[in-house]
């Protein structure tokens, strides 16, 4: 190939590129997707959704600030989820603004376990709302790294981030959880303790674990929430094979028919 020819193919495939640049660029700004995600058409709001999605880091800021308006809040939640990790940080902070708080959670829940190690860093912020923010979304995420932090929580200073984690304790498993929740039925504050009330169903099904310890522990736990629904099954576990759980049935029993 001589060299002139060789000088117009590269002359051609530097107009190629030069074109493709410029059709990149030519798609519709970031201000203008948000903007789209107040259009009355479904179809216009799903494709700025689909795109701001697409468009990661650069959309994330805007997409935050979205959240604060009744009618992009959930479009731009969807967007947020999108782009996942990038926009993990800047949702964390935003736990802080009253008006971002509740879908930022909810978006942090819905992106999962890039998420769960800056979501534990917050159960130490400052503020007393971000931390029980914090903890709702490390409830949803259900990843076992949170589990341990989610029972220290228990120790907060604040009643509301307790009453948070006594709540969503008992939606979850795993070493520490039973005996996290059994100290929340003693906690000095009353909400905390009508919240680990709660978590009624999975302390009957403790009941029928392998582990004794777990079935004293669960026996011992329905006596203080005094449930009626609790007579059945702890008068079951009054022949349970294991002295103590059969023990902690009577016990509790007695500590329900003194209620």
């Amino acid at each position: 190939m001589g060299k002139s020819r060789m000088r117009r193919v590269l002359a051609l495939i530097a107009l190629a590129l030069i074109f493709m640049l410029a059709v990149a660029g030519c798609g519709p700004s970031v201000e203008q997707l948000i903007k789209d995600l107040s259009s009355e058409s479904q179809s216009v709001r799903e494709k700025a959704v689909e795109t701001l999605g697409k468009k990661g880091k650069e959309a994330v800021e805007p997409l935050v600030l979205a959240l604060k308006n009744k009618n992009t809040s959930q479009l731009a939640l969807e967007a947020l989820s999108k782009i996942g990790k990038p926009a993990v940080e800047p949702l964390v902070h935003a736990l802080e603004d009253e008006g971002t708080r509740y879908f930022a959670a909810e978006t942090l829940a819905r992106i999962g376990k890039p998420a769960v190690e800056p979501l534990i860093r917050a159960l130490d912020a400052s503020y007393d709302l971000v931390r029980k923010e914090a903890v709702y979304a490390l409830s949803l995420i259900g990843d076992t790294r949170a589990t341990k932090p989610m029972i220290r929580a228990l120790e907060d200073r604040s009643p509301e981030v307790r009453s948070e984690v006594a709540l969503r304790l008992g939606s979850m498993s795993g070493p520490g959880v039973l005996e996290a929740r059994l100290r929340a039925l003693g906690d000095p504050e009353r909400a905390v303790r009508f919240e680990a009330t709660r978590s009624f169903e999975p302390l009957i099904k403790a009941l029928e674990t392998e582990d004794w310890q777990i079935r004293q522990e669960a026996a011992a736990a329905l006596g203080k929430i005094g449930d009626p629904r609790a007579i059945e099954p702890l008068t079951r576990a009054l022949k349970d094979e294991h002295e103590w759980v059969r023990q902690a049935a009577q016990v509790a029993l007695g500590e329900m028919q003194g209620k």
